[in-house]
């Protein structure tokens, strides 16, 4: 595996836990979305830089998960 492609599977890491966790935002599936974009993103954050973009698009991923997991376990309480 040469760098370049280590570092793109770093970055699709980011890219796919954010659209995981806007598709979570709208279909719950008791939050098992939700749980696989969180750990999708924070190892996006882990791998990334912290000046890269893709960082930034994991935390939003990680912001939005976290309000949709949240969301899921408050349906499923009532």
């Amino acid at each position: 595996m040469t760098t370049d492609e280590s570092v793109s599977k770093k970055y699709n890491l980011a890219y796919i836990g954010f659209y995981l966790s806007i598709v979570s935002l709208f279909i719950s599936f008791y939050g098992l979305i939700s749980l696989l974009s969180v750990i999708l993103c924070f190892t996006a954050l882990v791998r990334t830089n912290p000046s890269s973009p893709e960082r930034k698009i994991a935390v939003i991923g990680v912001v939005l998960s976290i309000v949709s997991l949240a969301y899921a376990y408050i349906m499923l309480m009532l």
